[in-house]
């Protein structure tokens, strides 16, 4: 499962998309080794949150998938995501 961090900023909440380091220091200041095993609650505890994608169905071979926004939930993040057309090249 991926996790993400909330960071208070100027311009409100970001989602920070990064991967749980092997070892980490608690919010009390001890250091743990094995900080990406850790069980979900605690995760949470420490501000990581587990990321939800949600990705639509499309046609790969004339569509892509765009990332579009952030849902922040009390126990989740989610991404949503919006399919667009491949551009065309033009024509010479």
């Amino acid at each position: 499962m991926k996790y993400v961090q909330l960071i208070e900023g100027e311009n409100g909440t970001e989602v920070i998309e990064k991967p749980l380091p092997k070892t980490g220091t608690l919010k009390d200041g001890r250091t743990v080794s094995g900080y990406d095993l850790l069980p979900e609650e605690t995760l949470m505890n420490e501000g990581w949150l587990p990321l939800e994608e949600q990705k639509p169905e499309y046609d790969e071979e004339t569509q892509l998938l765009q990332f579009d926004k952030y849902i922040i939930e009390e126990d989740k993040v989610i991404a949503v995501y919006t399919v667009i057309d491949v551009p065309q090249e033009p024509i010479e």
